[in-house]
């Protein structure tokens, strides 16, 4: 689901201008580990939250990916996975441009 039709749900007390960070590690743990880094640092929107590691898209797309909402700022869409699930997204059978051509 695009991130724009998930904020639209979202309560209208929170200003929404979402950006993007996506990182990259090593290993499948580090992702985990890494988002729990920042769950506890900056808390999260709970709604917004899709493991796609442990539960992968048909085409193969796996990637963690969470919203923060740090006080008084943007709400941020994070995107964590390895390097070589980054090379699927790009590259492999879940690019993003393959599938939006049609």
């Amino acid at each position: 689901m695009a991130l724009k039709r998930r904020l639209g749900r979202l309560r209208s007390h929170i200003h929404l201008d979402a950006i993007g960070v996506r990182v990259l590690v090593s290993t499948s743990a580090q992702c985990y580990a890494l988002l729990e880094q920042i769950h506890h640092r900056f808390g999260h929107l709970e709604s917004e939250y899709d493991d796609y590691i442990s539960t992968p898209k048909l085409n193969g797309y796996r990637s963690l990916h969470t919203v923060i909402a740090p006080a008084e700022a943007h709400c941020v869409e994070v995107q964590i996975r390895t390097h070589d699930m980054h090379a699927l997204a790009e590259g492999g059978a879940a690019a993003h441009h393959l599938y939006k051509q049609g």
